[in-house]
């Protein structure tokens, strides 16, 4: 067995048997996201899976919340809906941001494994999981915060302007305008969520510097986003939104995927405008060491 290197094949995988060095690791951020995902695809599968656990109760409460409103105002007049959209936000959107903001207390710790993996860094689930919950649940929760505040708000606002009777091409016009700068909201959640897990900084300085990196490589974070979202996209055209189907391919590997697909774009915008000056020892840390990272 171990001159057919069975033996070695089980325990480090089929290779050329050289000695691995800084110089196998791939050159780009963008090559180790396929490096990653292919060497530890059954641990991002089990990531996912509780990441998704702890989601799973703010997606089952908005459909059943949207679901009960749909049926108690079907077929009622518009001034009835109007009079009830507060109400209507506070029973479907608030509690799902309180449920939201509770899911956020474990990607802290799998927000820092996936620094690790990146750093290319031997993870200890127990004991990395703690470590990076221990250090930012805090800021974490403060964003969760801030994602469930734009939920409600969001929700309230557009199910506003669509009774407000204004012409469909204005109404057209503001919902455009309010999902570009929902999206500008999430990618800046993403980037908030990495720099809590590596720099120590306060709320506000989170907000500030997370909108600042958003919009230097503006079209480089919208081109991740389109790409990160597209499977989502596509299903969702084919699909109710927030159905059962959705929620399976989120099981499967959304949430992980995501998370890994940003954390790549962030850490190359933490080399590039504040590592190459703050924290020289980061510069593409966990790369090749040849070449240059371009993306």
């Amino acid at each position: 067995m171990a001159k057919k290197g069975i033996v070695n094949n089980l325990l480090y995988g089929k290779g050329d048997n050289k000695d691995f060095t800084t110089a196998n690791l791939p050159s780009t951020r963008r090559k180790q996201f396929f490096y990653i995902f292919k060497r530890n695809y059954l641990k991002l599968f089990y990531y996912n899976l509780l990441i998704a656990l702890c989601f799973l109760p703010a997606l089952v409460y908005y459909i059943m919340a949207r679901d009960y409103i749909s049926n108690l105002f079907y077929n009622k007049d518009i001034t009835t809906i109007k009079a009830n959209l507060l109400s209507i936000s506070l029973i479907r959107d608030l509690p799902t941001g309180i449920l939201i903001m509770l899911g956020f207390l474990i990607l802290p710790g799998f927000t820092y494994i996936i620094r690790r993996l990146m750093w290319d860094e031997v993870v200890i689930f127990k004991t990395d999981f703690k470590k990076g919950l221990k250090n930012s649940y805090k800021q974490f929760l403060f964003i969760g915060f801030l994602t469930g505040l734009m939920l409600f708000v969001f929700g309230y606002g557009l199910s506003t302007l669509l009774c407000s009777g204004l012409t469909l091409l204005v109404q057209i016009m503001i919902i455009v305008m309010l999902i570009l700068f929902a999206i500008l909201c999430i990618i800046s959640m993403m980037y908030m969520m990495n720099l809590a897990s590596l720099y120590n900084l306060t709320n506000l300085q989170l907000i500030t510097y997370a909108f600042k990196l958003t919009l230097k490589d503006l079209l480089k974070n919208l081109g991740i986003f389109l790409i990160t979202f597209v499977p989502v996209f596509i299903w969702l055209a084919f699909t109710k939104i927030f159905n059962l189907t959705t929620i399976f391919i989120l099981f499967i590997y959304g949430y992980i995927y995501i998370m890994l697909a940003f954390g790549e774009l962030t850490m190359y915008s933490f080399d590039k405008y504040i590592n190459v000056k703050q924290y020289p020892d980061f510069v593409r840390k966990g790369l090749s060491t040849n070449g240059q990272d371009r993306t």
